[in-house]
């Protein structure tokens, strides 16, 4: 180790080091972070390396890779930023620029604040600012490059999650989307249904079109039209851009309000920085009420029995309750089933004027369930 070398406090979990997160140092090298503690010494390159940054509250700063799943590294602070690499590596100079910009303009809108404080405090201020802008900003993103933001994160699932073998399944679960996606107004939208091998009953969808779902999912739904309701949810935050406005709500207010005054350089690059937020995502009460709604509406235009997604989230709900704490599963943690959600979507119900009627799809042709391989196989003991 070069004596030039500065050394960060930092911590690091990965298997070679243990079942627990290890304390150590943290060094700069040519062309990655490099961890050492008593325990051993891990790397991590720089190339394809993602950073999270944290709060004022919580200054520390993560470094992941998905070369590399299994290591995480955690730096005290943000100092470590100013070591040589971080201004020259392609990668993550967008990165550190992007946190600079943020930085420099919340200290901006600090120097401003007194401005918003004539009208009301400066904290209604903001949340008024950000409330009005975000929409706006939201408009200005094409659905070309929310296309290619969805398609570049679905990649990266695909590289680093086993996709389903089932050919017949997959092509199923893509007619029913487009069963579903008949009654939507004229759009760009691309609609893809990936399906992957792992256990858990999950579902997530990413700007542009991309849904993915898991093998169990399908396991946990009693019947095709449950599967279809959580479809038609997920379509429902596609087409209300959910999962662009999920970025757009992390660039921060003044770089928000800087595009929307006209300062749009760099937009778009900043959001592409922030697609790291996509997968495994939590979304807003208001954005999952809004993908219900949705979801209840392009059941009941393809005359599928809208209750599908009722049901479906009360087979979830009660998975969560049997698996959600402790060492289970987290089992749609990016869309909580909420007994608020069932409730609303029963009373939806209750209201509607069609009760019958509703076309029967077929079952899905799913393969036998590996023994073993599933909390499923007990769920429902």
């Amino acid at each position: 180790m070069s004596q030039e070398e500065k050394a960060y406090l930092a911590n690091a979990s990965h298997p070679s080091l243990g079942d627990a997160e290890v304390a150590g140092k943290l060094f700069s090298t040519e062309f990655a972070l490099k961890f050492e503690s008593q325990g051993g010494a891990v790397e991590l390159p720089y190339d394809g390396m993602d950073i999270a940054f944290g709060t004022k509250q919580d200054p520390r700063v993560t470094f992941t890779n998905a070369s590399a799943p299994d290591c995480v590294l955690t730096a005290s602070n943000e100092d470590i930023l100013r070591e040589l690499a971080f201004r020259r590596n392609r990668h993550l100079r967008p990165q550190v620029e992007a946190r600079r910009e943020q930085i420099e303009g919340v200290r901006r809108l600090v120097l401003t604040g007194t401005f918003f404080a004539v009208f009301v405090s400066l904290s209604a201020a903001l949340g008024a600012a950000v409330e009005w802008i975000m929409p706006r900003l939201v408009d200005r993103v094409p659905v070309k490059f929310e296309k290619e933001l969805g398609d570049e994160e679905a990649g990266n699932v695909r590289r680093r999650m086993r996709v389903s073998g089932e050919t017949n399944v997959t092509a199923q679960l893509n007619a029913m989307v487009a069963r579903l996606t008949k009654s939507l107004p004229k759009h760009e939208y691309e609609f893809r249904v990936t399906l992957l091998a792992s256990g858990e009953p999950n579902a997530f969808a990413l700007p542009g079109g991309n849904i993915f779902v898991n093998m169990g999912l399908l396991r946990l739904c009693t019947n095709s039209v449950e599967v279809a309701g959580v479809l038609a949810h997920e379509i429902s935050h596609v087409t209300r851009r959910h999962g662009l406005r999920k970025i757009v709500s992390t660039i921060g207010p003044a770089r928000a309000m800087q595009t929307v005054l006209g300062n749009n350089h760099g937009f778009l690059s900043t959001l592409a920085s922030g697609s790291h937020v996509l997968v495994g995502q939590t979304f807003s009460r208001d954005f999952e009420r809004e993908a219900d709604e949705g979801g209840y509406e392009l059941m009941a235009a393809a005359n599928l029995d809208p209750r599908g997604l009722e049901n479906g989230l009360r087979r979830i709900q009660k998975f969560e309750q049997k698996f959600g704490g402790g060492d289970g599963p987290r089992a749609l943690m990016s869309h909580p089933p909420t007994p608020e959600r069932v409730d609303r979507l029963a009373a939806r119900w209750g209201t509607s004027a069609k009760k019958s009627g509703f076309t029967a799809l077929p079952p899905l042709p799913l393969p036998p369930a590996e023994k073993g391989g599933s909390p499923l196989d007990k769920l429902f003991e």
